[in-house]
């Protein structure tokens, strides 16, 4: 998922001790684990930066420290 508007690709992601090691389309060795991801998408982990900052001397809102 490209969000510039790039073109989506399919090919083999390689993941070693957790981290991605790798991601293209190349052969498979016959020893290691696999799982097929045909027809689903994969990305990043996204995390959510969303927040309301609101104006000063409003402790009823959401502050820099809890927002």
């Amino acid at each position: 998922v490209d969000p510039n508007g790039g073109k989506s690709f399919t090919g083999d992601v390689w993941i070693r001790n957790g981290k991605i090691a790798g991601v293209g389309d190349v052969e498979t060795p016959k020893d290691v684990e696999t799982i097929d991801c045909s027809g689903k998408v994969i990305t990043h982990g996204f995390c959510d930066l969303h927040v309301h900052f609101r104006e000063p001397g409003r402790q009823d809102k959401e502050s820099l420290e809890t927002g």
